[in-house]
Parts: structure tokens; C-alpha cells; sequence
């Protein structure tokens, strides 16, 4: 988990991500212009280190394979933090 050098959008962050390693796509689950401050990066298959990155404040989760009621717990959460 790190802090962004600088305030950046999820899209701008997936459009990195799709020119660096050429990739046509990129799933993904937030709001593409959602600000991210801190970043949890986990290699391979991550999805239950996911709720330790929630709770360490990351704004954004990057891993390799995540199922999708983790995706879930992860959007439903960060939407209510930023409604709050």
C-alpha cells in the first residue's frame, strides 16, 4: 500500500495500466473518475487481502484475479465512504 506522488483519476490510472503492459482491456469496478490518493497493489490472486486494503484506506485495489462478491464488498464500500 502506498500513497500516490500526486492525486490522480481511476481512468487515467487504467489507461497507464492498458498502454503499459498493451492491454485491450482491463476489468474494473468504481467510478472511472473517482480520485485516487493510496493504492494496494497485491500480485495474483489477492481477493481476501482486499478488506485489510479497505481498512488501511487504499482507494484503489489492483490485483490480479478478483471474485466478484469481493468486488462487490469493495465498491458498495468506498461508495459509502465517499457519500458519508
Amino acid at each position: 500500500i502506498a500513497n500516490m506522488t500526486s492525486p490522480t483519476t481511476l481512468s487515467d490510472i487504467l489507461n497507464t495500466v492498458r498502454s503499459e503492459y498493451k492491454m485491450d482491456a482491463v476489468r474494473y469496478v468504481g467510478n472511472p473518475q473517482s480520485v485516487i490518493n493510496k493504492i494496494a497493489v497485491c500480485n495474483g490472486g489477492g481477493a481476501d487481502f482486499i478488506y485489510s486494503a479497505v481498512a488501511q484506506g487504499a482507494d484503489l485495489y489492483v490485483s490480479g484475479d478478483i471474485k466478484y462478491h469481493h468486488a462487490r464488498f469493495a465498491y458498495e464500500t468506498l461508495k459509502e465512504q465517499l457519500l458519508e
